[in-house]
């Protein structure tokens, strides 16, 4: 059974800020800027590594994924024992 998303979700509230901020601040800092060097430098990697971070997303997917569902069926057991007593 699907519920409605709550009134005001966290992301909404939130928005692009924290993307945005972390892009930024990634960019300052391994980058640098044209008047702001960060005296880091950056190469391009190997794609195997460029994998792995794919991984770890698709990974990352999955356990929220499992979590949802463990959480939606202890949610309904729970509704059942209310309804029942």
């Amino acid at each position: 059974m699907r519920r409605p998303p709550p009134p005001d979700p966290l992301g909404a509230r939130r928005g692009p800020a924290f993307p945005v901020a972390q892009l930024t601040v990634t960019r300052v800092l391994l980058g640098g800027l044209g008047w702001l060097d960060s005296s880091v430098r950056v190469e391009f990697t190997q794609p195997d590594a460029m994998a792995l971070i794919f991984v770890r997303i698709a990974f990352g997917g999955l356990v929220f994924l499992t979590l949802r569902k463990l959480l939606e069926r202890r949610a309904a057991r729970q509704e059942e024992v209310r309804t029942a007593a």
